[in-house]
């Protein structure tokens, strides 16, 4: 049976920030129907692109770090599940935190899951009222070992492979599972707005398909007007350590209200002709015919042998809707 061991860091649970007044005395920054209002109009989901990413150590141990690698910067909404439950707005306030995973097994791998939990014992009778981070460990064999029944509140962060016989817990083996927080499919975005998201951190891809790096996206989510028309641009570096002339292909998958696989027909391709020197551009695509509705644009990448691994960074996707 999967097992849960709890680690409470330093969260803003309700403020976003704080202020003081004119004697220098510590307030809130807002009031609680402002946060009821915030909370209500987003989905569940990271604020910020790196907000609770679950990543290695720098020198690989059997541990993990979560956060962005600076304070109070790192938001995520967490949907309740219970009737009259408002989303919680959580902020971490340290930089990272570190969890660590128990040994791995001589001979099975097991999966084992990061999860942010907010026990509320208005809502499950926890006696607490925190956000907390909690690693599951699940039970030999791989089957992911989902969420504590008693929990109310919480948000899969990621799953982490463990090997038989490892001693680290390297990057490959964490898959992110974070959702990207929105706008409810409720409200509308204004035609003309523009929503984008960057992600700067250089990570490599050998293969044909497209497909995801070991950070995903970058995404963003739209509500695609009346018109069903809408502007892509999507932009990165690439780089490569061997040979000669390697090309990259940074692409988009779309979700939601509509859906489309990456394909060629809409991707940038960079070509890298020495080894370690840096190609960089950008490109657009309008797109028409889309069904009105909230829609979810994801950047994937693939290469152009599959054999030579090409890195990626400084990776964005922007999308205006268009009248």
């Amino acid at each position: 049976m999967p097992t849960t061991t709890y680690v409470t860091s330093t969260f803003a649970a309700r403020n976003i920030g704080a202020r003081t007044d004119g004697a220098g005395a510590a307030v809130a920054d807002l009031a609680a129907e402002e946060d009821r209002l915030i909370n209500a109009i987003l989905s569940e989901g990271k604020l910020e692109a790196n907000a609770f990413q679950v990543r290695a150590q720098a020198i690989p141990d059997m541990t993990v770090r979560v956060g962005s690698g600076a304070a109070k910067v790192d938001h995520y909404v967490v949907a309740g599940d219970v009737a009259g439950q408002e989303p919680y707005l959580v902020r971490l306030d340290v930089s990272v935190q570190n969890l660590t995973i128990e040994a791995s097994d001589a001979s099975q791998t097991r999966t084992d899951e990061i999860w942010l939990v907010v026990r509320d014992n208005a809502y499950d009778a926890s006696a607490r009222a925190l956000p907390q981070l909690a690693v599951r460990k699940g039970d030999l064999g791989g089957a992911n070992p989902g969420p504590d029944s008693a929990w109310k509140a919480a948000a899969l962060l990621a799953r982490i492979t463990v090997a038989a016989g490892v001693t680290t817990i390297q990057t490959a083996a964490i898959s992110d599972q974070r959702a990207t927080a929105a706008l409810l499919s409720s409200l509308t975005v204004p035609a003309g707005t523009t929503q984008s998201a960057v992600i700067a951190t250089e990570e490599s891809r050998a293969n044909t398909a497209y497909g995801d790096l070991a950070t995903v996206g970058p995404t963003v989510t739209v509500t695609v007007p009346a018109s069903g028309r809408v502007r892509v641009t999507v932009g990165c570096k690439i780089k490569f350590s061997t040979g000669n002339d390697k090309y990259g292909y940074m692409s988009f998958a779309i979700s939601g209200a509509n859906t489309a696989g990456a394909s060629e027909t809409r991707a940038l391709i960079l070509e890298s002709t020495i080894a370690e020197s840096p190609a960089a551009a950008s490109r657009v695509f309008v797109l028409t015919g889309l069904a009105p509705g909230a829609t979810t644009f994801t950047a994937k990448y693939a290469t152009a042998d599959g054999v030579v691994l090409i890195r990626f960074s400084d990776r964005e996707i922007a999308v205006d809707t268009l009248p």
